[in-house]
């Protein structure tokens, strides 16, 4: 049989480098913002990586429970950052409010 080993249920991750990017990873699913620098208001995207590994095709549209569960993942674990650099996804996880 499979060997499981016990993970997190999820997985996030925020890149800072080139135009800034929070991905959050959900068993197959990998949820992700890209260019939240240029636009925090950028759509999430949703790729089944079981199905889909090179991530070729967005179906945040057709599963939009998955995509608020990572919102709320994302969320809960951006904390705010301590290096200015990271603020920019400040903007993007809460584009209508300063304040957390």
């Amino acid at each position: 049989g499979k060997g499981k080993q016990a993970t997190h249920p999820f997985l996030y991750f925020e890149f800072v480098e080139k135009t800034g990017q929070i991905a959050v990873r959900m068993g197959p699913w990998k949820a992700v913002k890209s260019n939240i620098k240029k636009n925090p208001q950028a759509p999430w995207e949703l790729y089944h990586l079981d199905t889909d590994v090179n991530e070729q095709h967005d179906v945040a549209a057709q599963h939009p429970e998955i995509v608020a569960k990572a919102i709320a993942i994302a969320k809960r674990e951006h904390q705010h950052p301590a290096i200015p650099v990271w603020d920019f996804s400040d903007a993007a996880l809460y584009p209508t409010t300063t304040q957390h």
